[in-house]
């Protein structure tokens, strides 16, 4: 899409030429203006070429240990497991 709005500013350049124009300010400002827009265009072209994705890999899993951290205390049918120990 620049490519094709770098034309624009080389016709800006071409109608201050033929109308006479200074030739310095028709090179210097067009001119200078449509060739930057040409190198940044195929920069871009260059840039968003298709590239080959890197294989998926499945990301490591933590590993769990085998009970819980603290043994589980039951006092009837309430599970005091759970709950961290009591600080004295």
């Amino acid at each position: 899409m620049l490519l094709v709005e770098a034309l624009a500013a080389y016709g800006d350049m071409a109608t201050v030429l033929a109308h006479h124009g200074s030739v310095p300010t028709a090179l210097g400002v067009h001119g200078l203006t449509a060739t930057l827009m040409v190198v940044n265009g195929l920069l871009m072209m260059r840039e968003t070429r298709k590239v080959t994705a890197a294989p998926v890999t499945p990301a490591p899993q933590p590993v769990r240990a085998a009970g819980p951290a603290y043994p589980r205390k039951t006092i009837g049918s309430l599970s005091l497991g759970d709950l961290p120990p009591r600080r004295a």
